[in-house]
């Protein structure tokens, strides 16, 4: 038998069938062109893809779908020469659509060529792979971020190490000064300020780290009430004047009208303006000028901090405000912070409505931040008075509980000089045996206890009967959510976390004072809960 010879009828149905099956191939655009890279042929596939149908296509070179940079770089031509070179080249580049949209293209061109190697055009498939370089782009950046987090978080653990470690010289000088003369009282005098001042410090970035966390993950609740920012802003003033006066600044407050009215939590407006100003002392050298400047501009209570210190490089600015960012992290930087307050600063700014805007002309041409925020109407001023606007005589009951002796001790020093009647005990069980013989009117409670921990001692408080039961005060070293939490729990009307501002805690014995004596007012309990 011997095969029949296909004739040209047969070989005009197969090109028909190709053409048939290209054609209702619709995911890929196959065309031909020819050895100067016009088009032959354009299926289905093709017209979707690229907008344009065949009529419209054929004759006309390929390249005008290349991206204006492909095409005066030469890559279209280029990818005709290395083709008909090798035979068959594989690239994925941006292509341009009839109406103006780029795709990312993943191609495949064939070289054709006769029986006697004649070069007579090529074949191109494209199918549009946009998708997966978005995919990969997304993650390319993602890694990148996590790259520099990383490094951002390695650069800020080496930072904390050291702005931690940094006070504890001068305490542990003034410890040695204490004991060498501890009846110089001048020196006793300039021992105690430099560890208040050194303590404060500490507490101040433990307490920014704190709130970052919280408000990063929604922790933290705003509690407005109206406020004057003008009296804030003096107030914070005051604060810093003897950090500026250290770092000999000339320091500058104006306020350009009285009252401006606020609904927002004065807590949070406090460390809004002491970050601002202690970001500004921090990068002002020695004799520079750092000014705070409050005013009110139509709808708006603003606040400006300028200073004329390092100023921010070009390239830092629109990460000025992300966690971590330090503008210098050499090893003589001085002190420049932990890259967390004005990250801080905007996380706050943000719930209470308003905006923060940094600017800068350079490095050493200082800075000004901007924070606007809802000014209030003049009209309906709240009529509630603040901590020091509550005086009173009368005296208090206190029990202060905790295992270390010199933090018991040294608390009861300063409630007695406020005219209260203090006891001290130093473990749980004990607490409880003082309690069951007379009644207390504060009793202030570590968590870390011997025998009996602090939420038990709390909880069997609570359980008693009396109709006027004590104010319960938990002091701990644990501030997360979850700390509060177990100690709302556990019946504890306040939580304040370690170091405590002693001024803090005869607030509260003040509030104690004006409720009346019996149980807790709840709503500033709360407040207190969020000051420290």
């Amino acid at each position: 038998m011997v095969d029949e010879i296909p004739g040209k009828e047969t070989v005009a149905i197969d090109r028909q069938r190709i053409e048939l099956l290209l054609d209702g191939v619709r995911d890929y655009a196959i065309f031909l062109l020819d050895a100067e890279g016009r088009v032959l042929s354009w299926n289905d596939g093709a017209t979707l893809l690229f907008g344009d149908n065949a009529a419209e296509v054929i004759g006309q070179r390929m390249s005008r779908f290349s991206t204006p940079d492909g095409e005066q770089a030469g890559r279209p031509d280029e990818a005709l020469r290395q083709t008909a070179a090798t035979g068959q080249v594989s690239c994925e580049e941006w292509q341009v659509r009839r109406d103006g949209t780029r795709f990312w293209g993943c191609a495949v061109m064939t070289a054709l060529r006769d029986e006697r190697g004649e070069l007579k055009g090529f074949a191109k498939v494209i199918r549009d792979a946009t998708d997966r370089k978005q995919l990969e782009m997304e993650l390319r950046r993602q890694a990148q971020e996590l790259a520099d987090a990383n490094r951002r978080k390695d650069e800020f653990l080496a930072m904390l190490s050291h702005e931690l470690r940094n006070p504890l010289a001068p305490v542990l000088n003034s410890v040695h000064v204490l004991r060498q003369a501890p009846h110089d009282p001048s020196l006793v005098q300039f021992a105690g300020n430099m560890v208040e001042r050194q303590v404060r410090h500490m507490a101040r970035l433990i307490d920014d780290l704190l709130d970052v966390t919280r408000l990063t993950h929604g922790k933290v609740r705003l509690r407005p009430e109206r406020v004057d920012l003008s009296v804030l802003a003096e107030r914070s003033f005051e604060s810093v004047r003897p950090l500026m006066k250290e770092r000999r600044h000339q320091f500058h407050l104006t306020i350009h009208q009285r009252p401006i009215w606020l609904d927002a939590d004065p807590i949070r407006v406090d460390q809004v303006l002491l970050n601002l100003l202690n970001n500004a002392a921090e990068f002002t050298d020695p004799g520079g000028r750092v000014e705070l400047d409050v005013a009110r501009e139509e709808s708006d209570a603003v606040i400006r901090v300028r200073d004329d210190g390092t100023g921010i490089d070009s390239r830092l600015l629109p990460h000025i405000f992300e966690l971590f960012t330090q503008a210098d992290t050499s090893l003589d930087r001085g002190g420049a912070g932990l890259g967390i307050g004005l990250n801080l600063v905007e996380r706050l700014v943000a719930p209470h409505g308003g905006t923060i805007e940094v600017r800068s002309d350079g490095p050493g041409r200082g800075s000004e931040f901007t924070v606007r925020l809802p000014a209030a109407s003049e009209t309906s001023r709240s009529s509630g008075q603040t901590f020091r606007e509550l005086e009173s005589r009368a005296r208090l009951h206190v029990l202060v509980v905790d295992d270390n002796v010199d933090m018991a001790v040294s608390l009861s020093i300063i409630f007695r000089l406020h005219g209260h009647a203090v006891e001290v005990a130093h473990d749980g069980a004990a607490a409880l045996e003082v309690i069951e013989g007379r009644p207390f009117d504060v009793v202030l409670l570590d968590i870390g206890l011997p025998s009996v921990n602090g939420y038990e001692v709390a909880r069997r408080i609570r359980r008693r009967s009396d109709a006027n039961r004590p104010l319960l005060v938990g002091i701990s070293g644990y501030g997360f959510e979850t700390d509060r939490e177990k100690a709302s729990d556990a019946g504890f009307d306040v939580y304040p976390v370690k170091p405590v501002d002693p001024n803090v805690l005869e607030d509260l014995l003040e509030r104690r004072i004006a409720g009346s004596g019996g149980g807790t007012t709840g709503e500033w309990a709360s407040e207190e809960t969020d000051r420290s």
